[in-house]
């Protein structure tokens, strides 16, 4: 639980120019918005890549000397506020200050825990001649339940399901007690770091063996229980982990000696083949078989691909069925003041999977909470990064 001390959501009614780094895990991207009033906004510029693997393990310099390359390419003008989206657990002090707590995502690179995340991007930055200062650092679900309020000021919650997961919600600011948050309105943005739920104490989760199997081969052992449950960088690996399982009891692929990648190397089934396989409904289900060829995996019979496709909708379902447990806990915190309100959602996750959303709304009708309102973020991360550096620009 981590104040994020923005202290206030959108009006709809702000106009004008913002920039934004988003660093998301996977990918880069470094937008300019046009800030057009009535929650409408258009993109000026953008400048988008895939984070280099090598680095995820590399060096301080590494990292945000990618960082600051990316902003430089979109060519800033002197003197523009910059709004960071940094999506990893960290502790702040103030709106442009956070603290790297520790890597998420698979990454592990050294000389950034314990480092402001701030002063190090704009080390960057400077090196490279670059005249900007970052008005403002956030979590990516603080940004996303940002730029949700900008069309739909009565956003409350907002979520992100992809490469990670995690939420964020709006705390009175009298019952935060492990800081003085500063607020001007009586209210904060606090960032749960959800995804650490049952870091302390694993028993509170219905851990299978499979969840236990899977930690000792993840660069954060015995952290982030919860995200390597539901989040999109594990449902692959966690299919695959079962698949395997079943294969060693000659209950599946029982035509197939296991000398491929698929039985032998970890995080090699990504989270979209299980997009793919969820999606597939022909009648021989053609697109697993052909995943599975993918794979080497040849030879599959039509009760093999059955039961591989089961696999994967108890997985991705266990997923939902977790991210709907969150928001309900949520919002039974929150108390009645927020019934109504609007939770923003943005992830490939809960986006993109087949059948991810429907399942969330089924668990919350089982819990009582067909009410709550969830509509989606595009881009949330990206456009809450601007919207806050603009707010504090304005503010200041």
């Amino acid at each position: 639980m981590l104040p994020s001390f923005v202290d206030s959501v959108c009006t709809g009614m702000e106009q004008g120019f913002a920039l934004a780094l988003d660093m998301g895990g996977s990918n880069v991207r470094v937008t300019e918005y046009e800030l057009k009033g009535n929650g409408v906004l258009d993109v000026v510029k953008e400048v988008k890549h895939a984070f280099p693997p090598e680095y995820m393990s590399g060096t301080a310099d590494q990292v945000f000397g990618f960082l600051a390359d990316c902003v430089k390419e979109a060519d800033p003008a002197p003197g523009t506020k910059l709004g960071f989206t940094f999506s990893f657990p960290s502790e702040q002090t103030a709106i442009n200050h956070s603290t790297l707590v520790i890597w998420t995502k698979g990454f592990s690179a050294s000389g950034c825990v314990g480092k402001d995340s701030v002063e190090l991007l704009e080390n960057a930055l400077r090196d490279r001649g670059l005249d900007l200062k970052v008005t403002a650092i956030c979590n990516d679900t603080v940004g996303t339940l940002i730029s949700r309020s900008y069309g739909d000021p009565q956003t409350a919650v907002g979520i992100i399901l992809g490469t990670g997961c995690n939420a964020a919600y709006i705390e009175d600011a009298a019952r935060i007690t492990k800081c003085d948050p500063h607020s001007t309105t009586g209210k904060m943005i606090i960032n749960m770091e959800c995804g650490a739920v049952g870091d302390n104490h694993p028993e509170i989760l219905p851990m299978t063996p499979f969840d236990i199997a899977l930690d000792p081969l993840t660069p954060n052992v015995g952290l982030q229980h919860l995200e390597k449950m539901m989040s999109g960088f594990y449902l692959g690996e966690l299919s695959r982990m079962w698949a395997v399982r079943l294969w060693e009891e000659k209950k599946l692929f029982k035509n197939h000696d296991g000398h491929c990648a698929f039985f032998t190397k970890h995080m090699s089934f990504d989270s979209k083949y299980c997009s793919l396989v969820l999606g597939d409904n022909s009648a021989n289900l053609e697109e697993v078989n052909r995943i599975l060829t993918q794979f080497d995996v040849t030879g599959s019979t039509k009760e093999d691909r059955e039961m591989m496709r089961r696999i994967v909708y108890f997985i991705v379902r266990r997923s939902a069925r977790l991210m709907a447990s969150f928001i309900y806990a949520i919002y039974n915190h929150m108390g009645e003041a927020y019934n109504g309100c609007t939770v923003g959602v943005d992830g490939s996750v809960y986006k993109f999977m087949p059948y991810y959303q429907g399942w969330v709304f089924e668990a919350l009708e089982e819990l009582g909470r067909k009410d709550i309102d969830i509509g989606l973020a595009d881009d949330g991360s990206s456009i809450g990064a601007a919207l806050i550096a603009f707010m504090v620009k304005d503010n200041a």
